[in-house]
């Protein structure tokens, strides 16, 4: 009967163009699902989420390892605030108002409509080409090593 049932639903989302999948089996449709079968019974204590722009993946990350400590990266100092008030609630993510980079130093970044696009290079090709995006202005900001922050910070490993 189960079987039935199911081949019977199969066949109704098929005569409206979608296909039913199982993401038991399957790589590249659930990133969180695929980092979880990867890890396999790793723990994951520190995730860092570099670039976190407004926390939209620090909340997941912070959901999905209750046990880790998250470290939420934005440069941009307006959207470093949101990316703050976002992330109130959760204790377990720490913001911080600087980018990660090869050296220590300040550098200007163009900022965009979009604040998902902001970049260290101006006319970034994807902001221009595929959002159409023209530069709204730009912001000084602080890139530290990850090694220096790790350091200062006792992190000994990052996890993911």
């Amino acid at each position: 009967m189960k079987r039935k049932v199911k081949n019977a639903v199969r066949m109704l989302f098929h005569h409206f163009g979608y296909d039913l999948l199982s993401f038991k089996h399957l790589w590249g449709v659930r990133c969180w699902h695929d980092m979880r079968r990867l890890l396999g019974s790793a723990s994951v204590q520190t995730v860092f989420d570099v670039g976190a722009n407004v926390g939209q993946t620090a909340l997941v990350l912070a959901r999905e390892y209750r046990e880790a400590d998250v470290f939420a990266f934005e440069p941009v100092p307006s959207t470093y605030q949101q990316l703050l008030r976002n992330t109130k609630q959760v204790s377990s993510i720490r913001c911080f108002n600087i980018g990660l980079g090869t050296n220590t130093c300040h550098r200007e970044i163009t900022l965009y409509g979009n604040s998902e696009v902001s970049s260290l290079i101006p006319n970034a090709p994807f902001a221009v080409k595929f959002l159409k995006g023209k530069a709204t202005g730009t912001a000084r900001i602080e890139l530290v090593t990850g090694d220096a922050f790790a350091n200062e910070h006792g992190i000994g490993a990052i996890d993911l």
